[in-house]
């Protein structure tokens, strides 16, 4: 399921091309959260 972030904010700040080029990730799980954006910034 997309959020409203994933599909309206973030592709509307990507179009501005002011703000460089965003991306949206939920975390939902605190005790694996840590490892997850790890793996989100390394891709």
């Amino acid at each position: 399921k997309k959020s409203t972030m994933d599909t309206c904010w973030v592709p509307g700040v990507n179009n501005l091309y002011t703000y460089g080029r965003w991306a949206f990730a939920e975390f939902t799980d605190v005790w694996q959260m840590q490892d997850d954006f790890a793996r989100k910034v390394e891709a």
